[in-house]
């Protein structure tokens, strides 16, 4: 009799248990499949500088209380600058988890080549540990949104639009879903999109939508890694890959059905990318083009096993001596020219 009331008991509760997890699974996939709405991420809020000096001080305004923030010194913003306009200004934008100093050397190299360059900090971004001594964790971007990159990009070309005559934009990773935003919704001269984040290399190509989803709506997960460079947080974050996603879907629902505001469009990615789907990003060129624009588009070989970072000199393994001449070529050249690999030695 003892026994049957015990199977009985654990019968019960074993339903109760399947009931509860599988009313969890339901819900978590209510939340993943249910799409969210980017029509307030496919609006540009442009508020051109129309001066050089009005161009400094939209930049001082945006680096002004990076200090108050605790941002590590090598990640504050970076104005790169003659002191009076130049014909062409260049905007760099960085990666997710990185910050300004991953393009500090590029942009030194612009500078002398005769261009005025900024690069700001994207928000959430390149903040210290509490000594002040070395860089935070990665979970300081838990509370990063699609907008913020859209602040960041709005803001950087605005300041740029003072600075020269023209402005063109070079952005990699989450720099480069920020670049082909500024593609699609800003009217400038030249944008240079690098592996854009559109989707994860590591999800199947049907799952991005469904992870974006998810992970934008629930709390963050963070994780944590050992990491290779002094100036980038080390991991992951869910939230703020979601976020970076969620810009990259309302970029390619725009350029399905309208004509970006930019005509001069190169689209570079790397054969050996193991981060972002090359898949997506050739998707995203091809709409370019079917709808007016003048793209171009360049594969680094994969034989050249480069790392996702092609523009970091600080990162192990970097070869930029190969990809930044091309990088640098794209920005110069409009994007009827081709462009071709020029391998030292």
């Amino acid at each position: 009799m003892a026994a049957g009331r015990v199977r009985r008991v654990i019968r019960r509760g074993a339903l109760v248990l399947g009931a509860f997890f599988g009313s969890l699974l339901l819900v978590a996939a209510v939340v993943a499949l249910w799409p969210m709405s980017t029509a307030e991420l496919e609006v540009a809020h442009s508020n051109p500088a129309r001066s050089y000096d009005e161009a400094v001080d939209q930049f001082n305004d945006w680096a002004s209380d990076e200090t108050d923030l605790g941002v590590f010194e090598p990640c504050r913003s970076g104005l790169y600058a003659s002191g009076k306009p130049t014909d062409v200004s260049v905007v760099l934008l960085h990666g997710l988890t990185n910050c300004p100093r991953q393009f500090q050397e590029m942009a030194s190299d612009l500078q002398s080549d005769g261009y005025n360059v900024v690069v700001l900090r994207a928000p959430d971004h390149g903040l210290a540990n509490s000594s002040g001594e070395s860089i935070g964790d990665v979970s300081l971007v838990s509370d990063f949104r699609a907008q913020d990159l859209i602040d960041w990009a709005d803001t950087s070309i605005d300041i740029a639009s003072g600075l020269g005559g023209e402005v063109r934009v070079l952005g990699l990773s989450m720099g480069g879903t920020a670049a082909a935003w500024s593609a699609q919704f800003r009217d400038v001269d030249r944008v240079v999109t690098v592996a854009p984040a559109l989707g994860l290399a590591r999800l199947p190509g049907f799952a991005n939508a469904p992870f974006t989803n998810f992970f934008a709506r629930v709390p963050p997960i963070s994780i944590r890694v050992t990491g290779d460079l002094d100036h980038s947080y080390a991991g992951e974050n869910s939230r703020a890959a979601a976020e970076m996603l969620l810009l990259g879907r309302a970029v390619r629902d725009a350029a399905a059905t309208t004509e970006p505001l930019t005509d001069s469009i190169s689209v570079i990615v790397n054969g050996a990318d193991d981060q972002v789907r090359n898949d997506d990003i050739a998707s995203l060129a091809d709409d370019w083009s079917d709808r007016g624009a003048a793209v171009r588009t360049f594969t680094f070989p994969a034989s050249l096993g480069l790392v996702h970072d092609v523009v970091d000199v600080q990162q192990p393994l970097q070869q930029t001596d190969v990809t930044w001449p091309l990088l640098l070529a794209s920005l110069e050249r409009p994007a009827g020219e081709e462009l071709q690999l020029d391998q030292p030695g």
